[in-house]
């Protein structure tokens, strides 16, 4: 079975991140959207019939549809190393035939390589209109974000996730430290920036996370929004927007 989200909040998020806007009668582009967990949030202002999700996962797709069946689901057999490792990695996206207020992208860039993040933020802008905002989240490593529950790094509360012995390796934090970006996979070995994996294909399947400093975000989409972490979340938002 592939993977349907247990992640909820994610309207919430967002609302914030855009500065409450006014939903009403705009159409939402999940990027990533799964099972339209975005949909479930209590309140929220976004119409079945004005949201699309396009997702890796066939389940999660098919949950959608089940459950919100006035929305627009389009499965992506694309390759993800982590939650799709049988899919075409040259599979362009789905033509979903429209333009978007709204594109939203909750823990995507988060399990995929900078050079992909660059063709689908690329891909993604193309589809906004006039006036229309492409926001997604990113983890910065470096960021504490809980300070009064949690004294660790983004990272540190990663590592301690995925130790067996549930004791992270402070040497791997040092390292990265100064990083822009790199790679976490699933036997906890750090990869920095663009270098090589060796026999990436033993970690398909398992966990895969990419983290970015809030700088280099900075850095390398100039005129962006970065905006720290809300709702207490854990990731930092980027927002690109297309000139009126």
């Amino acid at each position: 079975m592939s993977h349907v989200s247990q992640k909820f909040g994610q309207f919430v998020y967002f609302d914030i991140e855009l500065g409450n806007p006014s939903w009403n009668g705009k159409t939402v582009l999940d990027f990533g959207g799964n099972a339209g967990n975005f949909l479930k949030t209590p309140n929220r202002q976004v119409e079945e019939r004005n949201y699309w999700s396009i997702d890796v996962s066939a389940d999660g797709i098919a949950a959608g549809k089940r459950d919100f069946p006035n929305a627009h689901w389009f499965h992506y057999d694309r390759y993800n190393i982590n939650f799709n490792p049988s899919g075409d990695a040259s599979l362009d996206l789905p033509d979903v035939g429209r333009r978007f207020d709204y594109i939203l992208a909750y823990s995507v860039f988060t399990h995929m390589d900078v050079w992909e993040m660059d063709y689908f933020t690329s891909r993604l802008l193309a589809l906004l209109n006039p006036g229309g905002a492409f926001a997604f989240t990113f983890i910065d490593h470096n960021f504490v974000s809980w300070p009064g529950e949690y004294a660790g790094s983004n990272l540190m509360w990663r590592l301690d996730r995925m130790k067996p012995s549930g004791k992270a390796d402070a040497g791997i934090v040092d390292r990265v430290k100064e990083a822009d970006w790199f790679r976490l996979t699933g036997d906890t070995r750090v990869y920095l920036g663009d270098e090589p994996i060796p026999a990436p294909e033993r970690y398909e399947g398992l966990e895969y996370h990419v983290f970015h400093t809030a700088d280099f975000m900075r850095r390398h989409f100039p005129g962006a929004q970065i905006l720290p972490p809300a709702n207490g979340e854990m990731q930092h938002c980027c927002v690109l927007k297309r000139p009126e």
